[in-house]
């Protein structure tokens, strides 16, 4: 009061509202909420990521997380599901050290459990190891820890037509 001024944020002028001009953006797709959903909350409220998958993994993989524990050492699987908390490493020892590999979990039908890509597979399979995408894995499991491993030998991507046929059926 002392100095004049009346209003908290300036004068008592006419107030002018600033155009605004938003851009129209396409709707996001169920994928896209999924990725935000996640970001911003740490997990799936909304959708199951595997809910449109599961009937075709049941029909492909040879087991599920749960049946691993009474898969023989160094057994060979098809297992489905999706690769979370995704690192990439370089390899430090044997033939391929300085090449890169990956460690991850696979959430799939019945559980999860840990997984190793090596650096063959991983160079091999590079653009289809994607964290939190849908995928086939055939693989080895390593029994000589209390929890089953899952060796990855080779990552089916279930959007190839070849795959993606079978599910038609």
């Amino acid at each position: 009061r002392a100095s004049g001024q009346s209003l908290l944020c300036g004068g008592a002028g006419t107030a002018v509202a600033p155009e605004l001009a938003l851009e129209r953006l396409t709707p996001a797709t169920d994928r896209q909420l999924l990725a935000m959903e996640k970001e911003a909350l740490g997990l799936w409220i909304s959708v199951d990521p595997m809910g449109e998958y599961r009937p075709l993994l049941r029909r492909l993989a040879t087991h599920d997380i749960a049946q691993l524990r009474e898969a023989g050492d160094r057994a060979e699987v098809l297992v489905g599901g999706l690769l979370a908390g995704l690192r990439t490493t370089v390899s430090s020892k044997g033939r391929s050290a300085g090449q890169m590999m990956a460690m991850a979990r696979v959430q799939g039908l019945g559980g999860s459990c840990s997984a190793v890509i090596f650096p063959s597979t991983f160079a091999r399979c590079r653009e289809r190891v994607r964290e939190e995408q849908v995928s086939l894995f055939r693989a080895k499991v390593d029994r000589s820890r209390e929890e089953p491993t899952l060796l990855i030998d080779d990552i089916l991507d279930l959007d190839d037509p070849a795959i993606a046929a079978d599910r038609k059926l």
